[in-house]
């Protein structure tokens, strides 16, 4: 908590320093800095975005995704899993074949990109700035920052260094988690599941070595079996060939003689 105070302290004096505010949004959990000629916008749920009083069309967006606990993410590959989705609904285009670069430092994940933003006849009308920052607040668990930067193509230049000093100032106030990946139980239960599985297979690989073994298999049901003359195998009756050797059943069939049958023409 006094890391955080002397920040938000040195950012207040830095931002008097350049005439500018520090904004600290309690509902969101956390603090940029304005610009001097820029407005602040809050009308929007999770959202703050910050607007180039001159230029609209220069502005910043802040806002903020509670993860789901059906997306928590627990490793370094679902972290890249989840960057990649995000980049594939906002039109971004990574390089083929490669994950996305991030970095973990400190409790949080951050990554960044530049894209381009076309109109309906496939212009290039805005240059885009996009950083993400991902992390686990202890009373929240994990959250998504998503900061977008956008200018038009001609405008992008000059109104650049006072982007990245908002993008810079951006600072979480929350009470952030030491660890950014969720310790999940699916590697006990994987372990459990494993064990359940050996032991069924030991359970009916010994019933049948027992099977295979007994002179009467099945006791009441052995009707129902046939064993091989060939290598001993119990099957059922159902199976023409045995499953082990492919030797065909043998069918002993008994003559039964139910009196004296006489020629044709007989009496």
């Amino acid at each position: 908590m006094r890391k955080i105070i002397f920040i938000v302290f040195l950012l207040i004096t830095a931002t008097t320093a350049m005439a500018g505010d520090a904004f600290i949004s309690e509902k969101m959990g956390c603090l940029l800095v304005i610009p001097p000629g820029w407005t602040i916008d809050t009308s929007i749920a999770d959202e703050i975005m910050l607007v180039e009083a001159e230029n609209t069309a220069v502005y910043v967006s802040v806002k903020r995704y509670p993860i789901s606990s059906a997306n928590q993410i627990g490793s370094e590959d679902d972290l890249a899993s989840a960057i990649t989705g995000l980049y594939s609904k906002l039109g971004v285009n990574p390089v083929s074949g490669e994950k996305p670069k991030f970095a973990i430092k400190n409790g949080r994940a951050e990554f960044e990109s530049d894209f381009m933003s076309r109109d309906a006849g496939g212009i290039i009308r805005d240059h885009k700035y996009l950083k993400g920052v991902i992390t686990r607040l202890n009373h929240d668990g994990q959250v998504l920052y998503l900061i977008i930067a956008a200018a038009p193509i001609e405008d992008y230049i000059q109104a650049y260094p006072q982007i990245q000093s908002i993008v810079n100032s951006f600072h979480i106030t929350g009470d952030m988690a030491s660890d950014l990946f969720v310790k999940s139980g699916s590697g006990l239960y994987k372990y459990l599941l494993l064990g359940i599985i050996a032991a069924l297979s030991i359970f009916f690989f010994t019933r049948n070595r027992r099977v295979q073994r007994s002179i009467n298999p099945l006791g009441g049901d052995s009707g129902n079996f046939w064993r091989c003359v060939s290598c001993g195998r119990v099957n059922h009756i159902d199976n023409r060939f045995c499953h082990r050797c492919g030797e065909e059943r043998h069918i002993i069939k008994a003559a039964h003689t139910t009196g004296t049958t006489n020629p044709a023409g007989d009496k």
